[in-house]
């Protein structure tokens, strides 16, 4: 960020770090400044908040030592006293908490309960721009999970009367790829559902579009599943698959193939990459407001993604055992609701997060246990996702209401996409302005 600002400030000639230097200066000053805002504050809030600025300091220690060393020789004592100031400042912020945290009593459990659920609230009112609080969230996600079992069951039916979708879904787990060929079956079904978005006229596909490669991630990482990396540097956009681990046991690899079966790489090819993530990035990058540009609502990115799920079975791409299976990952995601809620303040442990997964979702035990650790780590983010799909499905209804004739499912993606990634009600707000 500051090198991009010393560069623009130069107006493409010699970089000027004078807009630089004095960010890094204010930056010092607002930290400095934060102890005043904590009177009354809950000791449980400066846990979180502690760890990230440890991680901060990390992070601007190497990134001042770096710019230090190769962007700023002229202006390199200048550059060294601004980097110290940022740098004390940042100590004083740890330690200020520290001290706080010590004349802290630690909360019952009923008041770190009722902090966090605030916390819940608040997030969901200023952050996601929600019309409703977290006990209202968590009767919408009992009523979104027990909807998608039923339609779980429907789809069941069609398939084999005399059967249940559980037993299904195991079945389909065993058509998975070999050992080594994740990577390969996740690329040909990235281009499968590039080319359905295509053919169908269901969004415009721009050059930045279609360059996306897959490549293999890290089998011991946190991520069960796969994910979706942005183009950084000369780096290309990559749909990051999980392969199982060279040293795996043959029983470990098939638990997590199977996990990984050829209906499920289907569904999460198009979610992280077209029309899903890889899209979302792509347009944002043709935006012209430079805020926008860079934020990154949770509502807007995961609710977009899941409602792409949503969307290529209503348009036919699915088979029905593809089809099963997206209902499936679709009671994940309303088990996220249930879950994180459960776990952020209404005192679900782990042991019993991760015997839900098992036991209502099918999560396969590895995949479990990770998922209820980011729940408990991050609730907020993960009920973004039933969130931002309930808006994003609300919104569609309205501008075709709003649109009339004119409505068809590109211009309001293409639309939707165009605005950047923003709370969906705000997003609602700027399209319906045009």
């Amino acid at each position: 960020l500051l090198d991009r600002m010393a560069r623009a400030a130069g107006g493409g000639g010699v970089p000027d770090y004078s807009a630089a230097l004095a960010y890094v200066e204010k930056l010092a000053s607002a930290i400095g400044t934060a102890p005043d805002c904590w009177e009354g504050a809950s000791k449980a809030r400066f846990k979180s908040a502690r760890k990230r600025a440890e991680e901060f300091r990390k992070t601007a220690r190497s990134e001042l030592d770096l710019l230090e060393a190769h962007l700023l020789k002229s202006r390199a004592q200048d550059w060294t006293l601004a980097g110290r100031r940022l740098l004390d400042a940042l100590d004083a912020y740890i330690g200020a908490i520290d001290r706080l945290m010590a004349r802290l009593a630690d909360p019952s459990p009923a008041e770190a309960s009722a902090a966090r659920r605030k916390r819940m609230d608040f997030v969901l009112k200023h952050v996601y721009l929600a019309d409703f609080d977290s006990a209202e969230l968590m009767r919408r996600g009992a009523r979104f999970f027990l909807e998608t079992e039923g339609e779980l069951r429907d789809q069941a039916a069609e398939i084999d009367p005399a059967s249940t979708w559980e037993r299904i879904a195991g079945e389909i787990e065993e058509d998975h790829p070999p050992r080594e060929g994740i990577v390969e079956f996740a690329e040909s079904a990235t281009r499968a559902a590039m080319d359905f978005v295509e053919a169908r006229g269901l969004a415009t596909l721009c050059d930045e579009t279609r360059r996306i490669v897959v490549k293999a991630g890290d089998p011991e990482g946190p991520l069960p599943y796969a994910h979706y990396a942005p183009a950084h540097g000369g780096s290309p956009a990559a749909f990051v698959v999980v392969p199982c681990g060279p040293g795996w046991t043959e029983a470990r690899a098939e638990e997590h193939l199977r996990g990984n079966n050829r209906c499920w790489l289907r569904i999460v090819a198009l979610h992280e990459a077209v029309p899903g993530h890889h899209m979302q990035f792509s347009a944002a990058g043709r935006i012209r407001s430079r805020i926008r540009q860079h934020m990154h609502a949770p509502t807007y990115m995961e609710g977009w993604a899941l409602y792409c799920e949503e969307m290529m079975g209503r348009q036919g791409f699915y088979d029905q055992r593809t089809r099963l299976t997206q209902l499936r990952m679709k009671l994940w995601r309303a088990a996220r609701v249930l879950l994180s809620l459960g776990m952020d303040h209404h005192g679900l442990g782990r042991s019993g997060a991760v015997a839900f997964l098992r036991d209502r979702v099918l999560a396969k035990a590895p995949h479990a246990e990770k998922e209820a650790a980011l729940y408990e780590e991050r609730p907020h983010y993960f009920v973004a996702y039933a969130v931002g799909f309930w808006q994003i499905e609300e919104l569609r209804e309205r501008m075709m209401a709003a649109w009339g004739q004119g409505f068809s499912d590109r211009r309001f993606h293409d639309e939707f996409l165009s605005v950047g990634p923003v709370p969906v009600p705000l997003a609602g707000r700027i399209m319906e302005s045009r």
